[in-house]
């Protein structure tokens, strides 16, 4: 039987204290703790320490710091400028070439650090002096910039598929092979949306006099060995040659080889890796622990399991699907896209495995979402990280250039769901 007015509290609770701006992890965390003592007296106090450790010590756990770690090593390749350079060389012939090169840049990048800040401030630093010289409405090229960004949410080696298939219990492999084309695609759109925006209007783009093909594949040279890793990494989860997690440690211990022997790295550079890549472990260690204790007092409530057997399993698939994707749009709007995943990937699983959905493509839409949610005001993380490069520009004026990117978004979406094998196909045929 649902506990009601628990399950109605503690998510209160929990909108109250983020209300007040405490930290997801601990907001989650706190107001975990209020719900179990309620539901379950001081008893099932010691459930909290097996839950949080549950969490964090796991193989999903490590491939994501690994990962984290691999994106630290890369970056300090220079690959964001080296990436900026070779798209502007091959798409700045395009009409709004340039903003379809930051769109490149952006999914080049993503498929390096999987995280979408990092991309907007990397691509963001190469790429909007560019577009800034050759005279590119502004709006235009924050938006080119901040909303490609988040392809790094769905691109292989993406931290939000770690975390959803660590947490729902999903191979993280297919998650990834599932991001491939699905990345692929709304790149394209990005392309086809920037390409329609400046036929109409001209004027919002000046064309770009093309580079030789010379310089186009000179522009490649810098770029070969970050490539060469996302092949390794791509094609050891598609052949099934090993775990995530250990394809990422070989990714990280060649990263490091070629860096020395290049002289792109050095012994201070990789302290400085590991430095942030234990703070970021930190950080996401704190929000996996608040949200372990947080769901353990849903699952408390039998709120989770009467939505699944009651409510979703009477709804048709159309109506699932709208039910989701609106839960988490409006999610994204005041939490942050990690805590999201968190709170509702074992959720979401049961739905999927209750009505019919293959979990992969359950997992695909998530993401996506989550992409979203990382360019949405109020809380739209992207956003303030353009803030901080753009300091001279209206923030209003930021969320205006970025938010019409959420055409070729949600049109990506409504072709995943309604044609599935974009993301299914290739997962489907891993060994």
């Amino acid at each position: 039987m649902v506990n009601t007015a628990a399950a109605i509290t503690v998510v209160i609770i929990l909108l109250f204290l983020m209300a007040l701006k405490m930290r997801i992890g601990i907001a989650m965390a706190i107001t975990g703790i209020i719900g179990i003592l309620w539901l379950a007296g001081i008893k099932a106090f010691p459930m909290i320490g097996v839950q949080a450790f549950d969490y964090v010590n796991s193989f999903p756990f490590s491939a994501l710091l690994l990962f984290i770690f691999l994106g630290e090593l890369l970056f300090n390749f220079g690959i964001g400028g080296d990436l900026s350079k070779a798209a502007i060389r091959w798409l700045s012939w395009l009409p709004g070439g340039l903003a379809m090169a930051a769109v490149a840049a952006c999914a080049g990048f993503g498929a390096i650090s999987g995280s979408s800040m990092a991309g907007v401030a990397t691509i963001g630093v190469n790429m909007l002096p560019e577009l800034d010289k050759s005279g590119y409405d502004r709006k235009l090229a924050v938006g080119s910039v901040c909303a490609p960004a988040a392809l790094a949410t769905m691109i292989p080696p993406s931290l939000t598929f770690i975390l959803y298939g660590g947490i729902a219990e999903v191979s993280i492999g297919k998650l990834f092979m599932a991001g491939v084309f699905t990345g692929i695609l709304m790149a394209a759109l990005m392309w086809g949306y920037i390409f329609i925006r400046v036929i109409r209007n001209p004027s919002l783009a000046p064309r770009v006099e093309a580079f030789s093909w010379r310089d186009r594949f000179i522009s490649l040279r810098p770029i070969w060995a970050p490539v060469l890793l996302i092949v390794m990494i791509l094609y050891g989860l598609y052949g099934g040659v090993a775990s995530p997690t250990e394809i990422a440690g070989v990714a990280c211990f060649l990263a490091i080889v070629i860096g020395l022997a290049m002289r792109r790295l050095n012994w201070q550079s990789m302290k400085l890796a590991v430095l942030h890549t234990a703070r970021t472990a930190g950080l996401f260690g704190l929000i996996l622990v608040g949200a372990s204790i947080f769901n353990y007092a849903l699952i408390l409530t039998a709120l989770p399991q009467w939505l699944v057997t009651t409510v979703i399993a009477q709804a048709s698939i159309l109506m699932v699907w709208l039910v989701v994707v609106g839960i988490c749009f409006l999610l994204g709007l005041f939490m942050v896209s990690t805590a999201i995943v968190l709170i509702m990937a074992p959720l979401l699983n049961s739905i999927a495995l209750g009505i019919g959905i293959d979990p992969i493509l359950m997992g695909v839409v998530t993401v996506l979402m989550m992409e979203m949610a990382v360019i949405t005001p109020p809380v739209g993380i992207n956003l303030y990280v353009m803030q901080g490069l753009r300091k001279d520009m209206p923030f209003e004026d930021i969320v205006a250039g970025t938010l019409p990117f959420l055409i070729p978004e949600f049109l990506a979406l409504i072709l995943v769901i309604i044609f599935p094998q974009i993301a299914l196909w290739l997962p489907g045929r891993m060994i």
